[in-house]
């Protein structure tokens, strides 16, 4: 029995763990999968910049001298504008005007960097207000020719074959001002992943930054057979426990109830008739003890089989209870013997008591119509005992002295001082 509900207690707990470590599991694993794909999504863009600001670059580098702006941005292609700063003029001047993405300001550090480097250079600025320019300027005897590129251009990135939770547009930012360190991080409710631009920019080094919600989720098939293994282990390891609750009170009444009559035990009896005698003596009042041993009990189980003794032994228990006050208590002491405590009561009460009980004994009979018949002691404390353990023996010995003279209540001639 105790194997049984040790095997169920742990099968379902084995259930809501396994549902709630498999819940966390999966979310652990789409967590993984999610900063994969946020990854992958932000190496494809990184890439898409490098190579499309390199191949920029090689253009203007390839540019002939004769050549005009309209030129350059025809070989350029679509989204890049290009233009030319002349020798002896305002650096960045009518060409940074001419682009409505670029201010002068990016023009000129780009025309600057490239002037002193020798060098193309890469500069990122302000655009509109949900884009950023680079600038991409190459100088070259006397001439500087500047290429204007968004960053949006720039980050258009086919990511269809990358399905992931919604992206938002991956965004070219300033690493000193963004704060941003190399890979996947948590900001705020997004999951932000970021890796760095390896073109040199002229200004300060970019990162391309992706992001997603920072939770994931689960299908509603997962999220339905986690919660199935949750709920199914919760219920069984309720079952568990009302089972292991009921189980100990059985015991708790087994250590205290007789499982024959239902009467309180011999131990038990002696805690409850010891505190009735510690109340009893700080407040100056009586307890009786009554002893009742059936008579000739051994001919009953002769005659008609331990079975019926025990039927009899049942019904004595029953008429017993019924015929005792309410809080006296009655204890199968053992055997055929009982023992009933009357708190409060006198000798004088504890002998009618006595009479009582026996002539309530008299309805009781076997099956072959042999009627049951007791003999009773009665002992009081504090006169015939100072404690729980001398009341029982005076009690005893007195229901025994009245069996030998063939009385059926004999009173306790013993007393404290003996």
């Amino acid at each position: 029995m105790r194997l049984g509900w040790l095997v169920a207690l742990a099968a379902s707990m084995a259930l809501v763990a396994g549902g709630l470590v498999g819940a966390a599991s999966t979310l652990r694993e789409l967590r993984i999968e999610r900063d994969e794909r946020l990854g992958a999504v932000t190496a494809l863009s990184v890439a898409g910049v490098d190579a499309e600001l390199a191949r920029i670059a090689d253009v203007l580098r390839a540019v002939p001298g004769d050549a005009s702006a309209t030129d350059v941005t025809a070989v350029l292609g679509e989204g890049v504008n290009a233009c030319i700063v002349e020798s002896g003029t305002e650096s960045g001047g009518e060409c940074a005007r001419r682009q409505p993405l670029a201010d002068g300001g990016t023009v000129e550090r780009a025309d600057q960097a490239s002037r002193a480097s020798g060098e193309a250079s890469v500069v990122a600025g302000t655009g509109d207000v949900t884009d950023e320019v680079v600038v991409v300027a190459f100088a070259r005897r006397g001439r500087t020719y500047v290429a204007h590129v968004s960053a949006r251009r720039l980050l258009t990135v086919d990511v269809s074959q990358i399905p992931t939770q919604p992206l938002r547009p991956p965004r070219l930012v300033d690493a000193d001002v963004a704060r941003i360190e190399e890979g996947p991080t948590t900001r705020g409710d997004r999951r932000v992943f970021a890796l760095p631009v390896a073109t040199e920019f002229a200004d300060g080094p970019r990162y391309v930054l992706a992001s997603v919600e920072a939770e994931v989720g689960m299908s509603s098939s997962q999220r339905n057979l986690f919660a199935l293994l949750v709920t199914a282990g919760g219920l069984a390891l309720l079952m568990s426990i009302s089972v292991l609750v009921v189980n100990q009170r059985r015991l708790s009444r087994r250590a205290v109830t007789d499982d024959l009559t239902g009467l309180v035990t011999r131990r038990e009896f002696h805690r409850r008739a010891s505190e009735a005698v510690g109340i009893a003596s700080a407040e100056g009042r009586s307890v009786a003890v009554i002893f009742v041993d059936l008579d000739h009990f051994k001919d009953v189980n002769d005659e008609a089989g331990h079975h019926v003794g025990d039927a009899v032994l049942a019904a004595v228990a029953e008429r017993l209870v019924y015929t005792v006050r309410d809080g006296d208590v009655v204890a199968r002491w053992g055997g055929d013997e009982f023992a009933v405590l009357l708190p409060g009561a006198t000798l004088d009460v504890a002998s009618a008591r006595a009479r009582a009980l026996r002539e309530s004994l008299a309805s009781v009979t076997t099956l072959t119509g042999r009627q049951v018949s007791a003999t009773a002691g009665v002992a009081v404390f504090p006169e015939h005992g100072t404690d729980i353990d001398h009341l029982v023996r005076a009690a005893d010995a007195a229901m025994y002295a009245a069996k030998r003279i063939g009385e059926p209540i004999g009173v306790s001639a013993s007393s404290a001082s003996n």
